[in-house]
């Protein structure tokens, strides 16, 4: 008696007590090894299909996502983002200022330079 049922995924035998054909869907015989594509499950009339893709969004702007196909999701801070100068307390508004003003001055002193 033939048992295979032509899918890759399941485990064919043959029930001896009954003599019935069992073709058992195994997950574990889709593994790709990849977790960032999603876990693969076997259907009976398919084959093998992944589920639906990790999604490593972690909604961080300041963080890189990314996806190791062994470890999952990454996360790595992204280097001096969010850094803010805190303008909104009144040593903040001067710290602003003077660096505008600073800018400002090296800005007309290369435009003095230029015209002479």
């Amino acid at each position: 008696m033939n048992v295979d049922d032509g899918i890759g995924c399941t485990d064919d035998s043959c029930d001896e007590v009954g003599d019935v054909v069992v073709n058992t869907p195994v997950n574990a015989n889709c593994d790709d090894g990849d977790v960032c594509n999603g876990a693969e499950i076997c259907h009976v009339t398919f084959d093998c299909q992944s589920k639906q893709p990790l999604n490593c969004d972690d909604a961080d702007p300041c963080t890189a996502d990314s996806c190791d196909q062994v470890l999952g999701c990454a996360h790595d801070p992204i280097p001096m983002c969010g850094a803010a100068v805190p303008s909104a307390s009144p040593g903040g508004r001067m710290l602003v200022g003077l660096l505008l003003m600073s800018a400002g001055a090296v800005f007309l002193g290369q435009r003095r330079r230029q015209r002479s």
